[in-house]
């Protein structure tokens, strides 16, 4: 008998988090080369949005199931919701 399959796949949301957090890594240490101030608002904007990212993959991928339908929509709800906010409160 087969095993039933989530209807939310959260491997590629962990895969896409990954990849933002090199970037937030290599980038600001690119941008040294105009300037420190430079470098410190890229690297905080690349935490802001890694920090973001983060919050929607947590609230969106939390729940699975086909019981759990209602709570998976409800969580990419709170979990936009929320990622704006942080954006914007960053």
């Amino acid at each position: 008998m087969s095993q039933p399959q989530p209807l939310v796949n959260a491997k590629p949301a962990v895969q896409l988090l990954k990849g933002q957090l090199m970037v937030a890594v290599i980038v600001p240490l690119l941008a040294v080369i105009w300037g420190q101030k430079v470098a410190y608002s890229v690297g905080f904007g690349a935490l802001i949005a890694l920090v973001a990212s983060a919050y929607f993959a947590w609230e969106a991928f939390r729940f699975s199931g086909a019981i759990s339908s209602g709570r998976i929509l409800g969580g990419f709800y709170r979990g936009i919701i929320g990622k704006f906010v942080l954006v914007i409160m960053g």
